[in-house]
């Protein structure tokens, strides 16, 4: 038995004394496992403000078109500023406008004047008519 006991003994001589890590290398291990979780809560967290790849910003918008063609003389509105429907938005130029309604009058005044010529055609034409039957009458 004596044996015995001296050679557990031995054993637990030559067994080697479990190594303890580098404090360093646990430190390093910790702060790159912290900053891997930090990380991927980064990328996956939704962010703070709204950004857009395509710059592009959704809004009211309305097609504008005049009535009338021309230049434009005056803008009476400013960008991004909200108006009202019927608000004049600009003015054109009168001139160009002017030069059309002219030229519009006078071929109104050429359309009366035909339908005067027409008319006194037409009583001149009734006339001759009249005259005929009674020329016709007084020869039969």
């Amino acid at each position: 038995m004596l044996q015995r006991t001296s050679e557990s003994q031995v054993d637990d001589a030559v067994a080697p004394a479990p190594r303890r890590r580098a404090p360093r290398a646990v430190i390093a291990a910790g702060a790159a496992l912290v900053a891997a979780g930090l990380g991927a809560a980064w990328i996956l967290s939704e962010p703070a403000s709204q950004s857009t790849d395509d710059a592009y910003v959704g809004a009211d918008a309305t097609s504008v078109a005049p009535r009338i063609k021309g230049f434009v003389s005056a803008v009476l509105v400013e960008e991004n500023q909200a108006v009202r429907a019927g608000a004049p938005l600009l003015r054109i130029d009168p001139e160009e406008y002017g030069a059309r309604r002219a030229t519009a009058e006078a071929d109104l005044a050429d359309a009366r004047a035909a339908v005067a010529a027409a008319r006194a055609a037409l009583v001149r034409q009734g006339t001759e008519e009249a005259l005929a039957r009674a020329q016709a009458g007084a020869a039969a």
